[in-house]
């Protein structure tokens, strides 16, 4: 599912409104490192903290590979954890099959 990332990379707290479907949206403050996920559809006051570099939106996030709740604040740490749990999980899975052969 294609999805926003939409993160704060100023010092202070940002106020983000955001898609979250076709008939809701939100908004929501981030703190500084933090994100959030949207639906892929613009803003008006998005596009303006975009120009202030406020935030930063990136567009080609893929949220399937994750499964974060759409509008809800996270930190950046998250995505790390998440990465290596996965590699974890690959090496179990190698190591696993290495062993049965």
């Amino acid at each position: 599912m294609k999805t926003w990332k939409i993160q704060n990379i100023s010092e202070a707290p940002v106020k983000v409104s955001m898609i979250l479907s076709s008939t809701t949206s939100k908004g929501l403050i981030l703190k500084p490192g933090e994100f959030c996920i949207a639906a892929p559809s613009p803003t008006s006051s998005m596009g303006m903290q975009a120009t202030r570099k406020l935030i930063t939106v990136d567009k080609d996030f893929d949220n399937s590979e994750y499964g974060f709740a759409m509008g809800v604040a996270l930190k950046e740490s998250i995505i790390t954890e998440a990465k290596l749990s996965k590699l974890e999980k690959a090496k179990k899975d190698a190591i696993a099959y290495v062993e049965k052969k």
